[in-house]
């Protein structure tokens, strides 16, 4: 387990502490970096499969590692060329925007703005923030975030950029809070990760185009079509789970979302009355499953109570979208010394009710 200090200014009730740190565990890592972001449903097309989880998940962990207590850029990310490090930097950063926005301001669904604007055909030319989150407690405002990242130390021009990019939000979605997030990674003193969350003073529109059910929809989807067609167990704790082999890592989706989406997952084209429907039936599912009644997800200290957990389960990471991760032993190779001699993770969710489940998708 390693700690990620960050900074928050400007921030409004709820605030966040101004400045701190949170335990992010190896699994909340690959967690943020395979569920942020999104595949535009209405562009068509299969949405992510286990390659590209693979790669997700292989580049922050290949990137980040624990040094006294913290986590560190590696060797490899150092080696890299300037170009390279340019875009593994950035893709760090929407990595770190989703694990600070979820444990600092109770923000886990981050998809990007280029998907909901395909959720409306409509395509912007213009800059824009880079992803749009929906309100954790009401489940029913949208949040526009802009995610930086940078190799060295943090960059005051680029977040001045980054709060001007996260109030331009497009008039098609616009936004019904006036909450924005310029968020920042970087790596400060010794080379360690670090956030900077800032939220501009921005003028917002009351009344978006897009609903909180697309959004959601396009949030779960590429999750769930990853686990289509395999053998999910049904766990007492309401998750389908599927192990995906070629990656080693198991996936836990609330069965009431896999459920609602299966049939979707291989549409090209999907009208909206259908996104819409659905995506009613995914916000239920998602509400029922918060801790307590949705406004208490956190524990007096400010930290997420579901995050809690990983203290004593590092492989294993349940976000505040009800999905759950759990890294394989293969995942822990390389950080055997710091586990232990002989010891190592294995799958510490609820055990399965009787035979597999198996589920395949079929055509709406």
């Amino acid at each position: 387990m390693a700690k990620l200090p960050f900074a928050t200014k400007n921030f409004v009730s709820p605030a966040p502490p101004g400045k701190g740190t949170v335990v992010v565990s190896p699994a909340r890592l690959v967690h943020s970096a395979v569920t942020v972001g999104a595949t535009p449903l209405a562009l068509g097309g299969v949405p992510r499969t286990g390659i590209e989880l693979l790669w997700r998940a292989a580049m922050v962990l290949s990137s980040l590692e624990e040094r006294d207590g913290y986590w560190h850029k590696t060797n490899a990310y150092s080696r890299l060329d300037p170009s390279e490090k340019g875009a593994v930097s950035y893709f760090l950063g929407m990595t770190q925007a989703k694990i600070t926005c979820e444990l600092l301001l109770n923000l886990p669904h981050l998809m990007h703005v280029d998907a909901a604007l395909a959720l409306k055909g409509y395509v912007a030319n213009v800059s824009r923030p880079d992803l749009i989150g929906v309100d954790l407690r009401t489940m029913a405002y949208t949040v526009a975030v802009e995610a930086k990242g940078r190799s060295g130390g943090r960059d005051a021009k680029a977040l001045t950029t980054a709060k001007r990019q996260a109030s331009l939000m497009p008039t098609v979605l616009g936004a019904t809070s006036g909450l924005a997030v310029a968020s920042m990674a970087y790596f400060g003193r010794k080379g360690r990760w670090e956030a900077c969350l800032e939220d501009p003073a921005w003028p917002y529109d009351d009344a978006p185009d897009i609903s909180v059910e697309a959004l959601l929809v396009a949030y779960y989807r590429p999750v769930v079509a990853l686990t289509s067609g395999t053998e999910r167990d049904r766990t007492d704790d309401g998750r389908l789970t599927t192990y995906l082999p070629l990656i080693d890592v198991y996936i836990s989706v609330p069965e009431a979302v896999v459920d609602a989406l299966d049939e979707l997952v291989l549409l090209r084209q999907i009208p909206e009355e259908v996104v819409q429907a659905q995506g009613e039936l995914v916000r239920a599912a998602v509400s029922q499953a918060l801790p307590g009644d949705g406004e208490s997800v956190r524990g007096n200290t400010g930290k997420s109570i579901i995050a809690a957990e990983e203290d004593e389960q590092p492989a294993t990471c349940i976000g505040l979208d009800g999905i759950r991760i759990t890294l394989g032993d293969s995942w822990f190779d390389r950080a055997q010394a710091d586990i232990g001699p002989g010891v190592r993770p294995q799958y510490a969710g609820p055990q399965p009710q009787g035979l597999p489940v198996r589920r395949t998708s079929s055509t709406l």
